[in-house]
Order: structure tokens, then sequence, then C-alpha cells
């Protein structure tokens, strides 16, 4: 049990201990080997399959503009800043800075730009990070509890992986909250202007690196606002449990100079952030245009209210046991005591504090609690969380609330005697060593399964086969219609490849992606690159694709499928090719019976859909057949109309989109017409008819539509009826 703090009286007769007899308390003492050991357990754990799984987009989205300025390539960045002559990177997007760039610079230029240099250094900012919540918790707790929450974390499969893959360019937000908590924390304790101004400049800088951040300086406000009533200094110059509506005796309090040197500290942490929203103001842009769009309005509002409590669970146990990585590594895996000790944890806290048998100050311990839970809060009402990733701003908390736990009972084990006292530190240790022991084995396992599989889907070492293939003269022309190529094929090739990327974040894809395919698609020596549909992240683009070929008269032809270590297909390759001469009508398509002129027949047509909204596509294909050749180029034409008989939208051109006259169709051959119409937003909700037939261009005249022998009335065709919605 840690010392009590001296009465003020006895201070003065207490002679400061040394430098050099702390120096060696600290290094015979047990806890500081146990969190050594922790820290070498981390290294081992983390450095382990150090390749495995897969370089990921996200994981060197913001460290290729460090390859790019070493190689002096042009800088693929949201903002940039001028000076001595070169441009230098300044935010990667418009809500991340470019900390992860200059963190993977100096080590690029020493070793190289491989993955192992990127691993490695990510992994190196995760030791600093347990260093740094080593020595915070040394000083919030005491080093028991410290070494046990750091043990806890090294060995906790969530933290060995995020640190060693980046975390979704997060990463350096960890040690900066640390590091400022840490520096508020002994300000608040011990006073002086360094720690406050180092510490607002932190807070500033944390805004920068990533707009999350944010999140902190919520949690720290809430923190003041709940607790602050209720503290008072004591005697030795820690905080005690007071009554509410007193004011503390000896608060710090911030004389106007001080006020003003933590501003301007923050906004020199800002900097970056200011001077890229002064250029271009990418970053208010981004809010108001994406994420406020996202909203949905009140109905949005409210279905994110009702889902935050799920949501918040959810992120809370894919922090703490593992989770998150099922469906990136190929293996159902996580820790079952993970989320059950913190909760038994809060519990025994909150039993102690209640009995006034709390060893650690019941402030420091309902910080942290607010702290967790009202990040977890916000986490899961951001409109732009991706998920727990971001959660690693909460790191040591949990942990160290069970650590808090482990050794408030501990202590309160020897107020009992004999076999009792004993009965409970072997449930105390062994609850220790099952805790620790499940986080590691949770690990293990996952190593296994990563050997096995080498990552699934986005995280596929399947990557490194592609990137060299990449680079040989067949993939002259890759052009990528997926999210999770450009960046990791980017790195991996040292610059060397940069592949066209052409895709939509919409669902389905935006029109100006379907123009791109238009002019495009007859590139013999293009070939298309995608995930399979499993690992899509935004679907459609295929069918978009397959369509546009088809328009066109040609086909997507599967050229190459890579796999994953399970055998399981991963990504997918294909090239544009001439569709094969068709004969016979394909199954889908419905039998029609018409014939155009002496040369001619409407054999069958394809209509996936007769139920549409306004404002959406018709997709329809007529499939032709040639009885003798055609002296003429023919247009087709499609018109939907009402049951009054106005046009509401149409298609009016030679077959496969100009490339197919029908004065080169051979006899018996069956031409395949893909046509798209985009219905009119403002169409009321009725029945549509739509009608086909063909015209000679040069005369205007259509030519006689037979069915059945009978001569069909305006030599059109109805074709179906539409059903349009409201």
């Amino acid at each position: 049990m840690p010392a009590r703090p001296a009465a003020s009286g006895d201070a003065a007769m207490t002679p400061t201990p040394s430098l050099t007899s702390r120096l060696r308390r600290f290094l015979v003492s047990p806890w500081t080997w146990l969190a050594v050991l922790a820290l070498a357990c981390y290294w081992l754990a983390a450095t382990y399959h150090l390749l495995l799984p897969g370089v990921n987009y996200d994981e060197v989205a913001d460290v290729v503009p460090a390859m790019e300025f070493l190689l002096r390539q042009p800088l693929d960045v949201a903002g940039i800043v001028h000076i001595a002559g070169r441009d230098w990177p300044l935010m990667i997007m418009p809500y991340i800075s470019a900390a992860s760039t200059y963190l993977a610079l100096p080590v690029f230029y020493l070793a190289g730009v491989t993955v192992a240099a990127l691993r490695y250094t990510m992994i190196t900012v995760g030791l600093v990070s347990l260093i740094l919540a080593w020595g915070f918790l040394r000083e919030y707790l005491d080093e028991r509890a410290a070494a046990l929450a750091v043990l806890l974390l090294a060995v906790n499969p969530t933290y060995i992986f995020w640190t060693r893959m980046g975390v979704w360019v997060a990463l350096p937000l960890l040690p900066v909250t640390l590091l400022t908590l840490w520096l508020l924390f002994r300000w608040r304790r011990r006073g002086g202007r360094a720690a406050l101004v180092a510490a607002a400049f932190l807070l500033g800088f944390g805004l920068t690196v990533k707009l999350l951040f944010l999140w902190v300086w919520v949690a720290l406000v809430l923190g003041w606002l709940i607790l602050s009533p209720w503290l008072e200094p004591d005697a030795g110059g820690l905080r005690r449990w007071t009554s509410p509506g007193r004011r503390p005796g000896q608060e710090r309090r911030l004389s106007p100079g001080l006020f003003g040197l933590c501003v301007l500290a923050v906004g020199v942490g800002l900097l970056p952030l200011l001077i890229y929203n002064l250029q271009v103001g990418g970053t208010l842009n981004f809010f108001r245009e994406d994420v406020m769009a996202r909203q949905g309005g009140a109905a949005g509002l409210w279905s994110l209210l009702r889902a935050m409590p799920l949501t918040a669970l959810r992120d809370l146990t894919t922090l703490l046991d593992g989770s998150w990585f099922e469906a990136r590594l190929g293996a159902s895996v996580r820790n079952p005591l993970a989320l059950p000790a913190l909760v038994v944890a809060i519990l025994i806290l909150a039993g102690l504090a209640l009995r006034k048998r709390l060893v650690y100050s019941r402030m420091r311990v309902a910080f942290l609690l607010i702290y967790l839970f009202s990040i977890v809060v916000m986490s899961s009402a951001s409109s732009v969380s991706q998920g727990a990733e971001h959660l690693l701003i909460l790191w040591p908390a949990p942990q160290a609330l069970v650590a808090a736990a482990v050794f408030g009972l501990a202590a309160t084990s020897r107020s009992l005697s004999g076999v009792w006292r004993r009965l409970a530190w072997v449930l105390l240790i062994g609850a220790v060593v099952g805790m620790v022991g499940a986080e590691a084995g949770t690990t293990w396992r996952y190593h296994q399964e990563l050997a096995r599989t080498g990552g699934v889907g986005h995280f596929s070492d399947a990557i490194y086969q592609l990137a060299a293939d990449a680079e040989t003269p067949e993939f002259r022309h890759l052009v990528v219609l997926d999210w999770g190529f450009t960046r990791n094929l980017q790195f991996l090739s040292q610059g060397r490849l940069r592949p066209e990327t052409r895709f939509s974040y919409d669902t389905p894809p935006n029109p100006e992606f379907t123009a791109y395919l238009e002019q495009n698609i007859a590139r013999p020596e293009a070939l298309y690159l995608f995930h399979v549909p499993a690992f899509t992240a935004f679907p459609g683009h295929y069918e978009v694709l397959a369509r546009v070929a088809s328009w066109f008269g040609r086909v997507p032809v599967l050229v190459k499928t890579y796999q994953q270590r399970d055998g399981e297909p991963v990504y997918l390759l294909y090239r544009i090719e001439p569709a094969p001469p068709l004969y016979e009508l394909p199954p889908t398509a419905r039998p029609l019976q018409a014939t155009l002129g002496d040369d001619l027949a409407l054999a069958g047509m394809a209509l996936p859909e007769d139920s549409l909204r306004p404002g959406a596509g018709l997709d329809l294909t007529l499939y032709w057949r040639s009885i003798q050749p055609a002296p003429s180029s023919y247009k087709v034409f499609v018109h939907l109309v009402d049951e009054t008989g106005k046009l509401w939208a149409q298609h009016d051109g030679i077959p496969q989109r100009w490339q197919s006259p029908t004065d080169t169709w051979q006899p018996g051959q069956i031409i395949p017409d893909a046509i798209h119409l985009t219905l009119s937003p403002d169409m009321p909700a009725g029945s549509y008819h739509l009608f086909a037939g063909m015209y000679d261009p040069a005369t205007g005249e259509r030519l006689p539509l037979f069915v059945d022998g009978q001569r069909m009335q305006g030599d059109t065709l109805e074709l179906a009826t539409i059903a349009v919605g409201g």
C-alpha cells in the first residue's frame, strides 16, 4: 500500500530523496522490471510476421507523400507549403495533417522506402506511447498500477496490430494525447508555467494531427465541469473529495499573461491547419459539403441517436477484445474476458469508493471514467467516424481502471486474516494471470491465423504479387476502378506505379464515371482492376463497366485472378474485348416475333426492371437479327410515353452506340443493343409505355414493322408497360 502523504508540519522535517537514491529505488523496483518486460513483449509481438497482413491503402495514405518528397515526385496531398524552393506536405486530407509523413521521412531516408521501414516506424510510435503511458500512470496512480496497465496494453491484440499498421492515419494522436494528459496533470498537481504551455501547444497540435482530437478537448472540459466543484487540495498537494459548492482554497489559477501565452501556444500548434484553411478553406468546405450533408436532417439525427448505445458498446468491445480483425485477418478470434474485466473493475472501484476504502484518489479514478465514457459516446455519435479505430486515444484508461481495481482489492484484502487473506491473494493473482494470458493468447492465435491467410480483402498479402506484376509491360495501362489499390501500389513500387484511378464514392456510381467509361471503353491495352464483390468498398462499378461495354458490343473478359493464401479470390483483372458473335437469344431475353422490312428482325428483348422511380435509369437490351444484308445503315429509336402520348424519355442512334451499323451485319447474326434511358426526376407516378422501331436517317421514314404478318400502327412495337412510382 503506498505511503500516505506527509502532513504539512512534517514536510519540512522530511528530507527530499536525492536523484541517485530515487534512481536506485526505481531500478530495483520489481514493478519497473515488470514494465520493461511489458515493453519487450510488445516489441516481439508487434514485429513478429512483420510484413503480414499485406500493406493496405490507409496504412500508407499519409506516408506516400514522404516517399514522393524524397524521390522528388509531385506531392499527392490536400495542402502544401513552399519553403526553401521546395513544396512541403502540409495536410494529407482536409482534416488530417502530415504528422505521419514527417515521422516516416527520416526513416525512409536512412532505411529506404519499404514496408518493413514503415512498420518499424509505427511500432516505435507504439513503444513510445507505452512508455508515456507508464510514466503518466506512475504519477497519476502508482508504479504498481502503471506496470500492470502497461502489461495489459502491451499484449492486447488491438494495440499490437493497430500500432503496427498505422491505425488508419490516426496513430500520432496516441502519444500526443498521453503527453497532453501527463502535462496537464503535472501542472494541476505541481504548478509551473512550462507544463501548462506545453500542454496548450499539444492541444492545438492534436487538432492539427486529426480533428477528432476535439474529443479529447471535450472529455477534458467535461471532466473539469463535473469534478471541479468537488475538488480541494489537501495538505500534501493531492486532491481529496469534498462537498459540492466549496471553492478550492489553493486552486491553480491562470494569470492574464499565462493565459495569453497558452492561447498563443494553442495557435502555434494549430498553425499548419490554419495556414491550410487560409489557403483553400479545405477543412471548412469538407465539413460543410460532406459531413453535414450526410447527417440526413432530423430523421438522420434521430436514427443516429437511437443507434448510439449499441454503436458505443460495439466500438468499446472492438477496442478491447480484438474483434476488429476478424474480417481483416480471416479468423474469428477474440478475448472474451476483455469487456467483462473492465465492467467488473468499474463496479469494484465504485464499491470501494462508496465504502471509502479506495486507495487511489477518487477524483482521479472518476476522471478516467468520465474520459472513457465521453469519448466512447462521441465516437458513436460522430458522422465521420469509421468505427472503433479512432478510440485509440482511450488507451490506457481501460487498462488503468482494471489495474486500479486489482490493487484496490489487494489493499482491502489486508484487513482479512488467515486463510481468507491467502485465498483473496490467490484469486487476485489468478485473475491477473488470466487477464494477461487471455490478451496474450488472443494475440498469438491471431498471429497463427495471419500466417495461414496472409490477411483478407484490403489487407491481403496478395497485394505484393499484384504490385510486382503491375510493373511488367503487360500492365502498361492499368486502370483501377475500385477503392483500396492506388496508394499501396504507389508505395510498393516506390512511385514507379501511378495507375489511372477512376471510381466514384457514390453508390451507384455517379454519371461522370459512366461518361469516362464511354469515352475510353475501346482502348484495347487497358486492364481494369477490382476487388471481388465481397471486398468492394463502393459497389456498382463493375456493373457499370459491363453495361457500358455492352453498349459498344463489347464484354469484360477476366484476365487474371489473384488469390489469398487460403485460396479465396481477392483481386480481379479484366480486359474489354469485342463480344463473340451471337446466333441464339440468351436465356434472359424474352423472344419477340417482329420484322422490319425484308432485311431485319427484332428477335427479343431484356428488361431487368419494369417498376422504377422518377430520376432512375431504365436499362433495356434489344436483340436484332439480320435476315439478309441491309442496304442502308438504319437508326434505332426507343420512346417512353405516358397515356396521353407525351414523350418523357427517348433514345435515337445506330446500334451499339454507333459502333455497329445495320449494313455491316451478317445474315443469321443476333446483335445485342444495350440502351439506357434516364427518367426525368419530375415524372408523375403512373403507367408509361415503351416503344421501339427503326428508321432510315436519310429519308426519316420508319421501316415497316410487322408482327405475325400484321403491320403495327406507326411502325413501332410496344415492348412493355413501365410503372413509375411516386
